[in-house]
């Protein structure tokens, strides 16, 4: 048994990855250049890691909220 998960490629073109979400393109390119192998180059082609991308997002620091003013 393997501890990949078959429900989500592990590479993906760049079309595909924005397709998936959350980020857009140039964002997701924003990202890439600051960390390394999240885009790998193929025959010409781009894809990203997309296990290298889900890291990334997971470990974006959680929102602050604040209660909305009373009325």
């Amino acid at each position: 048994m393997s501890d990949h998960d078959t429900t989500t490629p592990r590479f993906q073109k760049v079309r595909k990855a924005v397709a998936r979400g959350p980020l857009g393109k140039t964002k997701l390119y924003a990202l890439a250049a600051k960390h390394r192998g999240l885009f790998l180059t193929h025959d010409g082609m781009t894809i990203v890691d997309m296990a290298k991308y889900d890291e990334i997002l997971a470990a974006l620091p959680p929102t602050e909220l604040k209660e909305p003013n009373a009325a």
